[in-house]
């Protein structure tokens, strides 16, 4: 019995190198919409981490007429909350930032806005970290055959990726000359150049943000409709043919391709609403990984991983089953931990059926469910995605909806990242039990 009870400690010493924990959410505020101390609501964004001060955008609420959206700035403890740009509707400044994250170099953010200026198509704005400055530098007007022959977008969804020679590179949701979005990029000052317009059948309708490949030589990211999938291809609007597709777009030389075409047929995941790529490390550092709302064996959303070199199918990781032992319906992203697990979100499932924070790992063979959602306290319905502290112990997210006003939160985990065990941990555990073993055998002689 005691030989038992020794092997079995050293072997739950081994295993717990291999666990997470996780706290309860916690709510650091509740946004209130057009009033009040932490005025916005519906955040639809992710939150980035400079020092100890998050920065983050809300979709509606602030105290511009028409509650069209705010810029804020707050410590990661919850204090000095500051609203620091709040927009109107349809105003030459643009309105309603969608998704995605802020870009921010230096003192200056800076975050295309869904919608307002020229025709209401969007624009570029950008502000200092004390709120000063703000300034339009772009106003997209969606033409088919202006500045360029290859037109100009409308609509972006998401934020700006930065690349060399202060130049940053985005997409958007519509215009250009097929009317299906276009990549293009941005020179702070206000000189846009549209790069690529897709055609439908090569993609269509971007949400999302673009990353590099692990050479940072091409652009990688995802459309919501088009490609030459099988099935119905958009969940929200059946009148597209093919449910999107995985691309690369090389800037120096202008060459695009098509890496995978998703298909709604068996568990293949599908649709991809504003999802942003990740790379993997390690072993997996050339591999894609993302999320998809639909698909899997449940039709519930689904994790993949993907050669960047492309394929003509994917791994499927996991399989959201929903209930309130998993998520569904995952709208956001993967985040790349310290621990080199991935971490994301999913808008619904969990306890409460308002959404989780979960925990797999690159091959897939571990996946945890880290914590719940509940409406009334930490929030419900998160659609991005969460940010790392400094040290890797705290996550920090927003939740669309819910809390006490019901306009959303901004809320924090904490967690213990746990490194993946090295060959070091492995032979010491190894001999540890060895020794325990042989130890016992000894007693067991006298």
């Amino acid at each position: 019995m005691k030989r038992l009870i020794v092997i079995s400690f050293a072997g739950f010493l081994l295993a717990s190198t291999l666990s997470v924990r996780a706290d309860d959410i916690v709510p650091i505020f509740n946004f209130t919409g057009t009033g009040g101390a932490y005025a916005g609501a519906d955040p639809k964004g992710s939150l980035i981490l400079s020092g100890t001060t998050l920065y983050g955008f809300t979709s509606a609420g602030g105290t511009g007429t028409d509650n069209s959206g705010t810029i804020f700035s707050v410590n990661t403890d919850g204090s000095d909350y500051t609203v620091l740009a709040s927009f109107s509707a349809d105003d030459s400044t643009g309105d309603i930032p969608h998704h995605g994250y802020l870009s921010l170099d230096g003192t200056l953010l800076v975050r295309p806005l869904y919608k307002g200026g020229i025709g209401g198509n969007g624009t570029i704005f950008s502000v200092q970290t004390d709120g000063s400055n703000p300034s339009t530098d772009y106003q997209f007007t969606g033409s088919s055959n202006s500045p360029t022959a290859l037109g100009d977008g409308t609509l972006p969804h998401s934020g700006l990726l930065a690349g060399p020679g202060q130049t940053y590179y985005g997409v958007t949701s519509g215009g250009g000359v097929n009317g299906q979005g276009v990549i293009y990029s941005y020179t702070p000052g206000g000189s846009v150049t549209t790069l690529y317009a897709f055609d439908g059948t090569t993609g269509g309708n971007p949400h999302g943000q673009l990353i590099w490949n692990s050479a940072n030589t091409l652009l990688l990211g995802m459309t919501r409709n088009g490609g030459t999938g099988t099935g119905s291809g958009n969940a929200e609007d059946p009148a597209f043919p093919a449910p999107g597709v995985i691309f690369s777009f090389n800037p120096a030389t202008d060459d695009y391709h098509v890496l995978y075409n998703f298909s709604v047929t068996g568990t293949t995941p599908y649709f991809t609403d504003h999802g942003i790529l990740a790379l993997g490390s390690g072993l997996n550092a050339a591999n894609i990984f993302g999320m998809t709302e639909y698909g899997g064996s449940d039709d519930k959303g689904a994790i993949f991983s993907l050669s960047e070199n492309g394929s003509t199918s994917v791994n499927l990781l996991h399989s959201f089953a929903g209930g309130t032992a998993d998520g569904d319906h995952p709208y956001g992203s993967l985040v790349l931990g310290p621990d080199g697990f991935f971490y994301g979100m999913t808008r619904d499932g969990g306890a409460n059926d308002d959404g989780t924070i979960f925990r797999i790992s690159q091959d897939g063979t571990v996946y945890t469910v880290l914590a719940s959602f509940d409406a009334a306290s930490s929030g419900r319905n998160p659609i991005d995605n969460i940010v790392f502290s400094a040290d890797g112990t705290t996550l920090y997210g927003l939740a669309d909806e819910g809390g006490s006003n019901d306009h959303g939160t901004l809320f924090s985990l904490n967690v213990a990242p746990v490194p993946e065990p090295d060959n070091w941990s492995l032979l010491l555990s190894g001999i540890a039990l060895l020794f325990i073993a042989g130890w016992n055998r000894r007693k067991l002689r006298a």
